[in-house]
């Protein structure tokens, strides 16, 4: 005898495994998240917060591409900042730094702040004090008694005349050696109405001092026949000595012709 059939039949196993597959398919598709939109090859996170207090941290996130950055930082640029900068570059990874070269292309010279000559130098009257028309031109003004200014020389005629040389030296560096001779020397006080001030004696006593024997071969024979040929004097031989003002010396303005001196 057959047993009597059910109305409702058990759903066989596969029916069961079928049904649990679609269950887990729909709750798969549930989980999953929706797809993004398309993103561009270059973007940028950018933050703003929508308060200014710290302890708040209410942030919009959301991906700015490359021309929105420009945008951006051309409008914060034009209320925050006032540099007039602007660049015409269309490239998206833009960089603001500027490049400076260095423009120095040979080695570095080490300045020295007391050059010196060679000792065994001599000091060199300068060639442009040489110059005969500069000689001449010098002599006329000096003898129509008339001021005058070059890049050689200054010619003041009052209260008295007075012709001053410009770089005398041709070997300027020299004049340290000529300092450092005259810090050795010795040197006397010199008191009365007139001055107040530290005298050496006569250079033409000095000759053991090649600096200062050299200065003053050259004054009294290029120097010492310049000045004649300018103001018509003939001249023979030369004074000369060196003298150190301290706080308080002094030398009035007078008439020094002394015994055979112009």
């Amino acid at each position: 005898m057959s047993s009597p059939t059910k109305e409702t039949e058990e759903p066989s196993s596969s029916h069961a495994g079928n049904a649990a597959g679609n269950i887990g398919d729909a709750t798969a598709a549930e989980r999953r998240p929706p797809a993004k939109r398309q993103i561009p090859s270059t973007v940028i996170e950018i933050s703003d917060t929508d308060s200014d207090d710290s302890d708040v941290c209410a942030v919009n996130s959301y991906q700015a591409s490359a021309d929105e950055v420009k945008r951006i930082r051309r409008e914060y640029s034009s209320t925050s900042c006032s540099s007039d900068y602007s660049s015409d570059s269309e490239s998206s990874w833009e960089d603001d730094s500027i490049v400076i070269e260095d423009k120095i292309t040979g080695k570095a010279v080490r300045a020295q702040l007391n050059p010196r000559a060679n000792r065994m130098d001599n000091p060199k009257l300068n060639s442009n004090l040489k110059s005969q028309e500069v000689i001449d031109k010098v002599k006329t003004y000096w003898e129509e008694n008339k001021d005058h200014s070059s890049a050689e020389v200054t010619l003041t005629c009052k209260p008295f005349r007075l012709c001053r040389l410009h770089d005398l030296l041709e070997n300027s560096e020299i004049i340290n050696n000529i300092v450092d001779d005259m810090n050795t020397l010795d040197w006397s006080r010199k008191k009365m109405d007139l001055y107040e001030f530290h005298q050496t004696t006569d250079l033409a006593n000095l000759t053991w001092q090649r600096s200062i024997r050299g200065i003053y071969e050259l004054l009294k024979t290029e120097v010492m026949s310049l000045v004649s040929q300018v103001t018509g004097l003939e001249l023979s031989s030369v004074s000369a000595s060196c003298s150190l003002y301290g706080p308080g010396d002094h030398l009035l303005v007078h008439d020094d012709r002394l015994g055979d001196r112009r």
